[in-house]
């Protein structure tokens, strides 16, 4: 008996020994920006787990104001660590304080945003609609109005899209052709800041966004000067909308993958649907950089407009 029982005694220390607790798996998220006076609350999910955060807090989410880098541990047999970075966004304060102003009819007034800020759009207030993005807008007045500046002081990048080059069965360098491009939603207004492409030789070409109707909304001119990845800068504002499409034009051979399946490609702000000018092909664009600005401050101009008088003082005499 005294032997089994020095058996079983093994037996169960193995057992014990063998126990391979899990790791649990924390996502804190992206670093992020938040606007000064405002707060944003971290989780760090595995409810029931035992958590230390950076703050000395124990509890599954803590609701932060300044700028600084928190980590938290999560035990649930094993222990995980995550990290993010909060910072504060440029706060611009009080708004530009425009005058409002009298002008003669169909003279052109420009306007300019507060210096600070990072980003400036300007609608018409009667209608309101975009009329410009940018610091300056240079506005021709044609009848009484007012001009709404929306400023931001900060953004919060997002990358979306194909990440890395995967491999599929026929992924590699193909010519670009007319174009090479993708067909994709917008479920909201987004702001493409920049785009990746890789090419094996220096090219010089453009990259088009055109809308569901085919009509050009953007082109920007690219020179890539040699072969490799290179981060394309576009600052494109585009409204929601479906069936959009980029192009990449050029005389060259660009990466692509194909058999593709667009399946994963269904993001919050947008959906990749398909390739073209072929489908089931991942053409050209990579690492989607979406900025998305905060921190916003508004201010109104009331334009008001004076008829110019009609003088005809007769033939020469």
């Amino acid at each position: 008996m005294k032997y089994m029982n020095n058996i079983y005694s093994i037996l169960l220390i193995l057992f014990i020994s063998s126990v391979v607790y899990a790791q649990p798996i924390v996502n804190l998220g992206n670093d992020t920006t938040i606007c000064s006076g405002n707060s944003v609350t971290l989780n760090a999910g595995n409810t029931g787990a035992t958590f230390l955060w950076s703050t000395g807090a124990t509890t599954q989410t803590i609701t932060v104001s300044s700028s600084d880098t928190y980590w938290v541990d999560v035990t649930n047999g094993g222990t995980t660590r995550d990290s993010l970075v909060v910072n504060l966004g440029n706060s611009l304060g009080s708004p530009v304080s425009f005058s409002d102003t009298t002008v003669c009819v169909g003279q052109v007034l420009q306007l300019i945003g507060p210096l600070n800020s990072i980003f400036n759009k300007w609608f018409t207030l009667t209608s309101n609609n975009l009329i410009g993005i940018g610091d300056t807008l240079n506005y021709a007045v044609l009848a009484n109005n007012s001009i709404l500046l929306q400023s931001f002081g900060a953004f919060n990048e997002i990358i979306r899209g194909q990440l890395t080059r995967a491999v599929t069965s026929q992924a590699g360098f193909y010519s670009i052709g007319s174009y090479r491009g993708l067909i994709f939603d917008a479920k909201e207004e987004i702001f493409l800041h920049s785009v990746e492409t890789t090419v094996d030789a220096a090219m010089n070409g453009s990259v088009q966004l055109l809308n569901s109707s085919g009509q050009l909304v953007y082109s920007k001119n690219i020179s890539l000067p040699s072969s490799g990845t290179h981060e394309i800068i576009l600052d494109f504002l585009i409204p929601t909308g479906n069936n959009y499409e980029i192009r990449l034009t050029g005389s060259g051979n660009v990466f692509v993958e194909f058999p593709y399946s667009f399946a994963q490609m269904d993001f919050p702000e947008l959906r990749i649907t398909n390739g073209i000018p072929f489908s089931g092909v991942y053409n050209s664009f990579y690492k989607w950089k979406l900025r998305k600005f905060i921190c916003p401050v508004n201010d109104t101009i009331q334009l008001s407009t004076l008829n110019s008088p009609s003088v005809n003082l007769g033939s020469d005499t």
